[in-house]
């Protein structure tokens, strides 16, 4: 009986890439680039994203190779020089001390970069034609004032920092933005009249907040700011179809309330998602029971160290978030509703003390990845 070997340089195009599935991109560079034409062009149909943050373990000869190709870019602080084609004389010294130069690399395929923990951000970007932008920090940025503004090319962009106002130009239709107040946020809306997606997030410091022994108790909620912006802004056109509202830890009151059940009855599609500060238990449940067909709720009872601390979750139907608080047991949750988008699970802290099993949440929400 003979024994055939088939070579791997042999096999078809589709074996590589079930094998490339299973290895990091800079695995795929460091074994199979360079090594034939063929190899090469398969690469650079395969990788269209390279995550610089996550475990990378390339060098800048593979990254300047590969990025001709490219489609999306996410890197940090740490590899941001990587962007620049520096002197090597000097590349200890613009490492050292993190100057952005202007962008040298022909990024030919780049549409999307995400920026980690990267002050000089607009110097990074000026000289791309990038359609999409992301920027985050993992620490407070408040401080930042760079000069410039978000290119024209760009449509989309998204932060977790706030922007001034003057940053943003007319073509941007896809807004993901934090805002100090709403005079920012109605700033940034007349700066951008084609825009057809908006989420905001409030600063830290867009309100008050007392601090209590458990938590940050907002007092008061502006809520009637951002009831006066959805009404006079948007609710008279064809622009707002989609609205999705997410508070934590806010005092309950029949008049929010009220406008939340008219939103969910008003707009094509309305998600909702709060977690109340529950003083009286019965007037809640049964103000909320009256709108059942369009809203379910979880009781969170305070844990053993803080009894007076219970809360509220109210969520509207079917359910449209990552993130669940106040988890109690699989038992508990709505039969109402599907939480396949959950990704985040919060338990309360008198469930912390309890078995889980992990059986029945892998049923109800299969794309979970943390639990806390």
């Amino acid at each position: 009986m003979s024994h055939k070997q088939t070579q791997f340089m042999v096999l078809p195009n589709e074996v590589i890439y079930n094998i490339f599935d299973f290895l990091e991109t800079s695995d795929i560079l460091r074994a199979f680039a360079h090594l034939n034409c063929r190899y090469n062009d398969l690469i650079q149909f395969y990788i269209k994203r390279i995550d610089l943050t996550d475990g990378w373990e390339g060098n800048l000869r593979d990254f300047k190779w590969i990025c001709r190709s490219i489609q999306t870019l996410k890197i940090n602080q740490y590899y941001v020089h990587w962007l620049h084609d520096l002197d090597h004389k000097n590349n200890s010294r613009y490492y050292l001390q993190r100057t952005i130069p202007d962008v040298k690399f022909q990024f030919s395929q780049l549409h999307a970069l995400h920026l980690v923990n990267i002050s000089e951000w607009i110097k990074v970007i000026s000289n791309m034609n990038l359609k999409s932008v992301s920027l985050w920090f993992d620490y407070d940025h408040s401080d930042c004032c760079e000069e410039g503004c978000i290119p024209q090319t760009v449509t989309q962009f998204s932060t977790n920092i706030v922007i001034e106002t003057d940053k943003f130009h007319m073509d941007l239709i896809d807004l993901n933005v934090c805002i100090r107040s709403m005079i920012h946020l109605l700033e940034i809306v007349e700066r951008t009249p084609n825009l057809q997606r908006l989420s905001v997030t409030f600063a830290d410091n867009f309100h008050n907040t007392q601090q209590t022994n458990y938590i940050q108790i907002i007092e008061p909620f502006p809520f009637d700011r951002i009831q006066l912006f959805i009404d006079q802004c948007y609710l008279k056109t064809s622009i707002l179809r989609k609205v999705t509202l997410k508070f934590i830890y806010i005092s309950f009151n029949e008049n929010l309330w009220s406008t939340i059940v008219q939103y969910k009855n008003t707009f094509h599609r309305f998600d909702f998602y709060a977690s109340f500060i529950l003083n009286d238990k019965a007037s809640i449940i049964r103000i909320i029971s009256s709108n059942n067909d369009h809203f379910d709720y979880d009781i969170e009872d305070g844990d053993p160290l803080h009894p007076q601390a219970r809360f509220v979750h109210i969520y509207s139907l079917p359910f449209a978030f990552d993130k669940l608080h106040g988890f109690i047991s699989c038992s508990q949750l709505s039969f109402r509703s599907s939480f396949l988008s959950v990704r985040h699970l919060y338990l309360t802290r008198t469930r912390l003390a309890c078995s889980i099993s992990f059986e029945l949440l892998t049923r109800h929400m299969p794309n979970l990845i943390s639990i806390d």
